[in-house]
């Protein structure tokens, strides 16, 4: 989701990029450049870089199913360290590293979390993309790591969180959403011109990159159905303590953007994204095909 819609932002800028996709499945086919690979195959990864010599790197992979981590935390550590480590390491004078990492490396205990709070994650993917985390940031003092939490949808379509609740209203069925769970998401092409803008900036470190409005998983949801014109009465509210998940998940991971601020002069709203966000799955006519 995120890599698609950063790839189209950047191809956007014709003049003053040139835009190298990477995608394990079969590449769109568009007017910009893609190649398939799986970027455990270390040796190919380590070949398209030399062949293509990127200024920056942005690395948006990630098993973001949580309970899969859990399980299988080598495939994790794969992709969320060790192929940190080869990004990291192309090149480390002069190219530099975009490191995708998420708000569930805290706790959730007090929300508003600056970049500067100590992580303390609940489960395997958040304690392996925090690894990750050190491993760009010890690659190269130029290196960025954008902690944050995003929506979309995929092509092929997939069963991310909007795209769930999407499918489950369309076929009129219940569905149930966290009253307790705060967070402050990113539609993907709202956090696209985030990182572009702070790469144009030169920025380094650790920034948080949310919306300046938080909100329940229930009252997202709640929100999304009231601009699709569902029913708000199939969503109910529950705690996330009446779920048994293979690993914790944190209750509260709000980001605070005040730098995001400073830097921007903004941080985006919640609502905005939304709306930009059905707006493009009514145009691509995906709510035929769900």
């Amino acid at each position: 989701m995120l890599g698609g819609a950063i790839f189209d932002l950047f191809l956007s800028n014709d003049e003053m990029f040139d835009v190298l996709g990477i995608d394990k499945v079969t590449p769109r086919i568009d007017n910009g450049f893609h190649v398939k690979i799986n970027l455990i195959d270390f040796k190919q990864l380590q070949s398209i870089l030399n062949d293509f010599k990127p200024d920056i790197i942005i690395h948006c992979a990630a098993i973001v199913n949580v309970d899969c981590c859990e399980t299988d935390k080598k495939s994790a550590d794969l992709l969320h360290i060790e192929v940190t480590k080869i990004l990291g390491s192309y090149n480390a004078k002069k190219s530099r590293l975009i490191y995708i990492s998420t708000d569930a490396v805290f706790d959730g205990v007090n929300g508003n979390y600056r970049e500067n709070d100590k992580p303390h994650p609940l489960n395997y993917y958040a304690k392996s993309k925090w690894r990750g985390e050190t491993e760009a940031l010890n690659s190269c003092e130029n290196n960025l790591v954008v902690r944050t939490n995003i929506y979309g949808y995929k092509n092929p379509p997939g069963n991310s969180l909007a795209e769930w609740a999407i499918h489950e209203a369309k076929n009129k069925k219940m569905i149930s959403g966290f009253s307790d769970v705060y967070f402050n998401p990113l539609y993907v092409k709202q956090l696209a011109r985030v990182i572009k803008h702070l790469i144009i900036r030169s920025e380094n470190g650790v920034i948080h990159a949310g919306t300046r409005e938080a909100v329940t998983k229930f009252e997202f949801l709640m929100e999304l159905y009231r601009r699709f014109g569902f029913p708000a009465n199939r969503i109910k509210p529950i705690s996330i303590d009446e779920i048994e998940f293979k690993g914790a998940r944190p209750k509260n991971t709000t980001l605070n953007v005040n730098r995001l601020k400073e830097i921007t002069g903004d941080a985006p709203s919640i609502y905005n994204g939304l709306d930009e966000f059905v707006n493009d799955y009514k145009k691509d006519g995906r709510m035929n095909h769900d």
